[in-house]
């Protein structure tokens, strides 16, 4: 897969999850215990990261056995799905007029594009540095999804060749004598 099929892959999967994370906020309105909303929020982000990995995690695999794996290929790929996240951070803070009121378009857009996140931003008032902290964690998702298929890729090898080494010491019924076989049988 080419890089710029697995930036498209990324950015389908980051808008994915942000349709599917959307439609689970209203959990978000249930409860106003703030503890109810953190474990609600960390539910969203987990499901967010799994569902990241597996996604990009395949599309890993297949590079591996197509021979196109590139150990630089996810961090690109991270660096261009958190641009939209670094222009509405960067909007959010020039439209900040001079009295410290925010734009809320910026906010909101950049809370939708990154929901498994959202409860986090909102309990923290879209932070600046919790902003900076998600763009960072989302390369970091997506680095560890593709590094993660090749480190499987490499267990499977080893033990397909320990398998293949213990199975040569194993005896086979052709291999055995005449009289130890009418006594296995």
């Amino acid at each position: 897969m080419s890089i710029v099929k697995y930036i498209l892959k990324v950015f389908g999967t980051q808008i994915l999850s942000a349709f599917v994370l959307m439609l689970m906020s209203p959990l978000l309105l249930i409860s106003e215990s703030t503890s109810f909303q953190t474990i609600i929020g960390v539910v969203m982000m987990g499901f967010y990261w799994v569902f990241v990995c597996l996604m990009l995690e395949k599309s890993a695999t297949m590079d591996i056995k197509n021979g196109t794996y590139s150990m630089i290929k996810p961090l690109i790929a991270g660096i261009v799905a958190i641009t939209p996240s670094l222009i509405l951070m960067l909007l959010d803070i020039v439209l900040t007029n001079a009295t410290g009121q925010r734009d809320q378009l910026a906010l909101l857009l950049f809370r939708a594009f990154n929901s498994g996140y959202m409860n986090f931003l909102i309990m923290y008032q879209d932070a600046i540095w919790l902003m900076c902290v998600v763009m960072v964690a989302n390369v970091g998702i997506i680095c560890f999804s593709y590094y993660r298929a090749k480190m499987m890729d490499d267990k499977h090898k080893k033990f397909m060749t320990n398998l293949n080494e213990e199975m040569k010491n194993v005896p086979r019924a052709v291999d055995l004598p005449p009289e130890e076989k009418d006594q296995n049988e």
